[in-house]
């Protein structure tokens, strides 16, 4: 049994609520890879992200892609959230 504070095990269960369309859930889940490791991956970013523009917080999911995009700047995936995120912001 992985340890809780393995992020790997945050990852792996977030990406899984996803799949379930359980988002606020995996916010939470991503939230804590991050928090556990901020480096852990750009991918914990670019998914809690995803789960963010689900549930409409477009500030939120466009400063995960930002923070993706200073780790993996050619993380295609998240510019495209990005720019979904600010095309809501500026119609708002």
């Amino acid at each position: 049994m992985l340890p809780r504070s393995d992020p790997l095990l945050h990852f792996n269960r977030g990406l899984c609520f996803q799949r379930l369309e359980r988002w606020d859930s995996s916010v939470a889940d991503f939230g804590r890879v991050i928090a556990l490791n901020p480096s852990f991956d750009h991918k914990a970013y670019t998914l809690r992200a995803k789960a963010l523009m689900h549930l409409q917080r477009w500030e939120e999911c466009a400063a995960d892609c930002e923070a993706a995009l200073r780790i993996a700047p050619a993380d295609l995936q998240a510019r495209g959230f990005l720019d979904f995120a600010q095309q809501h912001m500026r119609a708002e």
